[in-house]
């Protein structure tokens, strides 16, 4: 390959990086208090008296950080205090030095990055405790002092460091956005959190190109001087379990090597290496993905030696995760930057999910089973009066509609994060408890118009508006059905108060504006929750067996284009039996009393009929036979192609009765 300035700088960089590896031990001889690796091996013994299951814990309290931390899980964090403050104390060093022995090649044993990895996790969760807490400013403080540690874990120039770097990074980012979803980060906390993000980004985000090079220079010499004799070559046979994946066959050909062979192996994998260091290095993303693709085929094919083979990992699925890296780093200091300058006002970074998610907490916590019953019950039996328990709670209990008003009134509306189950699931987690604080929206618009208070009925149907507008955009099947569910049980009592006079030409703005937020196109989301579930549901059966081949492949990406909501339900309700059937009992009872929650979304009998079929649908998938395609119709529970079908129709006659005469809108002015 001609040289060029690309190449050029490769050269001068791998020499920078042979050099740092003669001269590395004389960089430890500062004061070892001075070292963040002091510190860190402090928090590391501090923590060696935490339990797996305060670990347990602390992870599952970070799999779902809108739930308020429980009394266990501050109890876990304030047991691991001591060792978070020395992980703190070592975020403030200015240098973080192990003085690795890189001679020891993929021998060298890393034993800090899992501790810390486990460690981060803590901070994590000690920072979003801060959140839930209300103390924003500390918060950022200790989310800052893990972005530091996150930049100090890549000196140890290796890649398994820096994927550990990013994870931690990744994880406290994580954090930080249940911070700007809650509206809580202003100008100082951005100012603490942009200083020690802007140390990473450099150039080099979590020092890829480094640790390749590094790579590199030491596997050059290990694999020379492990292998580097026919006896060596020979004993390696049988030796190479525990460091490659494809022992076997690596060993077979090393063991028959000559010295002229191995030799030559070696310099293609060092020539290979350069190759791939350089694409790192290219502006053009899109080309050094095609470059690294190209070379990654290359070395499948064996063009590049069988030293190559067993040492050269996927790096086009490392580079996008620097890509990543640098895209999130990117994003985040210019969404920091902007609340530095005023430029972005923390309240439009507010995320409506985590009001909803509060409220359904507040209700499954404050109120007993009897009460969400005969809230249910009402809901089911609209022309049933209150009765005097349900109307009580109702009149006590006014945090969860003010949690409901106040995520309404925000902009943006985003459950993804918040979300752990699949596309191609029956509902989503908070799919029972959203359908239950809609009841109680519902309940209470009613309660409060049989008591002539007009302009606290306006208010709950305005709320249950604006949520239509915000779960139009959410991509989960369940979501358009829920929502429209909720309209329809509100909208007839605003009809009636229209028929009876009793609005106000404000009343009817009001529900006018909230109503025109919602995309006319696809109302309440029907569409764009097929397409979504159509790609997942498809990669879901692509998943589901190793058996299909090219036509089967063939026929399900042509099926998937044709699918409907009933049949995208259908198919997630397979799924779910299947995985029914491996689940303990505990977690099958949660998801029954779920769906007895969403009893007027899904017709519960047509579901336990679409369950029986799982019996021959099931073994079906596994053996890749995918005649299941045709013929047999599916079974309809959910009825989401008649409701789509109704979406349009409900909507306009709302807007009709509602629109202002100065406020008409066009077919063209429609947003899709």
């Amino acid at each position: 390959m001609p040289d060029s300035p690309a190449r050029r700088l490769l050269h001068g960089l791998l020499s920078l990086a042979a050099f740092a590896v003669a001269v590395r031990p004389a960089l430890a001889q500062g004061p070892e208090r001075d070292n963040a690796a002091t510190w860190y091996q402090r928090a590391i013994d501090a923590a060696s008296s935490l339990s797996d299951d305060d670990r347990n814990l602390v992870i599952t309290y970070l799999e779902d950080p809108a739930v308020p931390p429980s009394p266990e899980v501050r109890a876990a964090i304030q047991r691991a205090s001591s060792a978070l403050a020395y992980l703190r104390r070592g975020s403030e060093q200015g240098y973080h030095d192990l003085n690795l022995d890189y001679n020891q090649g993929f021998e060298l044993m890393l034993p800090h990055l899992g501790p810390l990895r486990s460690l981060g996790r803590f901070a994590q969760a000690e920072a979003l405790m801060l959140i839930h807490d209300g103390d924003a400013l500390t918060a950022a403080d200790h989310l800052a002092a893990l972005y530091r540690t996150s930049g100090h874990i890549v000196s140890d120039r290796v890649l398994i460091s820096t994927l550990v770097s990013q994870a931690i990074f990744k994880g406290t980012d994580n954090v930080l956005q249940q911070a700007l979803d809650r509206a809580v980060i202003g100008p100082a906390e951005s100012a603490e959190l942009l200083r020690a993000i802007q140390q990473i980004a450099t150039d080099d985000p979590f020092g890829y190109v480094e640790s390749l090079m590094m790579e590199q220079t030491v596997a050059v010499e290990w694999l020379d001087k492990l292998f580097g004799s026919p006896a060596d070559r020979l004993a390696a046979q049988g030796g190479l379990s525990g460091l490659f994946t494809n022992s076997e066959e690596a060993g077979a050909a090393l063991a028959v090597m000559s010295d002229e062979q191995f030799q030559g192996d070696l310099t293609q994998y060092d020539a290979l290496m350069n190759d791939i260091v350089e694409a790192y290095l290219m502006d053009d993303k899109d080309a050094a993905k095609a470059r690294l693709t190209e070379l990654e085929a290359g070395v499948e094919a064996g063009d590049f030696g069988v030293i190559a083979t067993i040492m050269i990992p996927s790096f086009s699925r490392v580079y996008d995760r620097k890509l990543e890296a640098e895209r999130m780093l990117d994003e985040r200091i210019e969404l920091l930057s902007g609340i530095l300058t005023g430029d972005v006002k923390p309240e439009e970074q507010a995320n409506a999910a985590v009001y909803y998610l509060r409220a359904i907490e507040r209700l499954a916590d404050a109120w007993p089973a009897e009460a969400l019953e005969a809230l249910r019950t009402r809901d089911l039996q609209p022309g049933r009066g209150l009765d005097a328990g349900l109307d009580s709670k109702l009149e006590s209990d006014g945090e969860i509609i003010d949690l409901l008003r106040q995520g309404s009134q925000m902009h943006r509306c985003e459950f993804t994060r918040y979300r752990q189950r699949g596309l191609d699931a029956l509902a989503p987690e908070y799919a029972a408890g959203l359908r239950d604080v809609l009841r109680l929206l519902r309940a209470d618009a009613a309660r409060a118009r049989d008591a002539g208070r007009i302009d606290d009925f306006v208010d709950r149907a305005v709320i249950v508006c604006r949520m239509a507008a915000h779960l139009s955009a959410d991509e989960p099947l369940a979501s358009p059905l829920i929502i429209h569910r909720a309209f329809s049980g509100v909208w007839p009592l605003v009809a009636q108060s229209l028929d009876q006079g009793s609005l106000s030409d404000i009343h009817k703005l009001q529900l006018f504006d909230a109503l025109d937020a919602m995309p006319l196109r696809d109302p309440f989301g029907y569409i764009g929750s097929v397409m979504a579930a159509r790609k997942a549901m498809y990669a879901a059966l692509i998943r589901a067996s190793a058996l299909w081949g090219e036509p089967q492949i063939a026929m399900l990406a042509a099926a998937s284009e044709r699918w409907t909501g009933d049949d995208l339900f259908y198919y997630a309700a397979i799924f779910d039996t299947m995985k029914r059937a491996g689940a303990a009992d505990a977690d099958n009872q949660a998801r029954d009393a779920e769906l007895a929650a969403l009893a007027d979304v899904f017709s519960l009998p047509a579901l336990d009929r679409a369950r029986d079929d799982a019996a021959w649908l099931a073994p079906m998938i596994g053996q890749g036979d995918a005649s299941f395609l045709t013929g047999r119709p599916v079974i309809t529970f959910a009825n989401s192609v008649a409701s789509q079908r109704q979406a349009r129709a409900d909507l306009r006659a709302a807007l009709a009765r509602l629109r202002p005469a100065s406020a008409p809108r066009e077919e063209a002015e429609e947003r899709p």
